[in-house]
């Protein structure tokens, strides 16, 4: 097996674990505040292998969870995540 198939295989693992723990996420309220950052290292995780449209639905789902939740004052982090959205989808800001 190739070092390329075992990196590809761990992520495919890590994002397996990441889903889980939004699962996880879901059943407890209290824990959502946490859900917005889940789902941008899970987009990062997509984008590393290549799977822009997972990435960018997760990046888009993060932002409109934290600007639910009233998070203006992260505004350049969600900035930073638009911008990832738009260079996934090859749009503009």
């Amino acid at each position: 097996m190739s070092a390329e198939s075992r990196e590809a295989k761990q992520g495919i693992a890590e994002i397996e674990r990441m889903g889980s723990k939004i699962e996880a996420l879901a059943s407890n309220p209290e824990e959502l505040l946490f859900r917005p950052n889940i789902l941008r290292l899970r987009g990062d995780l997509h984008l590393r292998l290549d799977d822009s449209a997972s990435a960018e639905a997760d990046f888009r789902s993060s932002i409109e969870i934290a600007r639910e939740q009233g998070c203006e004052t992260m505004g350049v982090a969600g900035d930073d995540q638009s911008g990832a959205a738009a260079r996934v989808t090859g749009a503009s800001r």
